[in-house]
């Protein structure tokens, strides 16, 4: 019997590019984790849509940039810890296109905090 999948409409999912969320058998990936925690939103207290696209927005961003520097997301804390002074230094010194203000910046460190937890 078939039954509709327990996502709300318009959250977002993220997605390995070779579309894949294990590594083996039993072996989720960071994407697993995070799309677990973006459902969840609506429990804190997040119900709008645009929410959960920045939350999930965010989330990609600093996965994205952890895996092109070869960091797990969900590994050594000292390590994380040293790529987002990375990130940090990215954000605001990196390329202009790829730039935040300040504000910008403490939106994002805020969602991530608030993921990791």
């Amino acid at each position: 019997m078939s039954r509709q999948p327990l996502i709300r409409t318009g959250m977002p999912i993220l997605i390995d590019d070779d579309l894949d969320f294990e590594d083996a058998l039993g072996s989720p990936r960071p994407a697993v984790y995070a799309n677990q925690w973006l459902r969840e939103l609506p429990l804190e207290g997040a119900s709008a849509v645009r929410t959960w696209e920045n939350n999930a927005g965010c989330l990609c961003e600093w996965m994205t940039f952890l895996k092109e520097r070869g960091v797990h997301p969900l590994r050594d804390r000292k390590e994380l810890r040293a790529a987002l002074s990375m990130y940090a230094e990215y954000r605001f010194n990196g390329p202009l296109k790829q730039r935040w203000d300040h504000t910008t910046w403490n939106l994002h460190v805020g969602i991530l905090s608030r993921s990791y937890r």
